[in-house]
């Protein structure tokens, strides 16, 4: 009996640290940006990200905002053509499809960097975070390819 309940209260005291830790974990995204990169640019000008958003979940997401590390401002934006004119506009929010994706690709969406805080050169990384409608953040890494 005493053997018993010294294994339930061992097993109560290593468990229960184990469950607070996966309490206290954000919620994992099914989401994701794949393949993220960027052209070089010059500290204080604009540069654009392109990825492709992977979602593998049953239920549709969509992306209210984002953020990237080095940037004054960052935004959602889409490229169109109107009278063979090329024009920028920011777009509210991303519908990524159930089992579906959507390519942030040059000529149509991308995220807007503005404000570089330094210089993005061939090679460089830096972090980008999506903010999702349900409060979910995706981080994911964007790399600096010569064109």
């Amino acid at each position: 009996m005493r053997t018993t309940r010294l294994l339930a209260t061992l097993l109560t005291l290593v468990g229960l640290p184990a469950l607070a830790a996966r309490a206290q974990q954000p919620p994992e995204s099914p989401l994701r940006a794949d393949s993220a990169w960027a052209r070089p640019a010059a500290e204080g000008a604009m540069a654009v990200v392109y990825a492709v958003l992977i979602n593998d979940s049953a239920r549709d997401r969509i992306v209210t905002g984002v953020s990237c590390q080095g940037a004054a401002m960052t935004h959602l934006h889409r490229t169109t053509m109107e009278q063979g004119m090329a024009h920028m506009a920011p777009v509210e929010r991303l519908d990524v499809p159930a089992h579906g994706r959507v390519e942030l690709q040059p000529g149509g969406l991308h995220i807007m960097l503005m404000g570089l805080q330094r210089d993005l050169a061939a090679g460089d990384a830096f972090r980008c975070e999506l903010m999702m409608d349900d409060g979910v953040v995706v981080p994911f890494q964007a790399r600096v390819r010569a064109q």
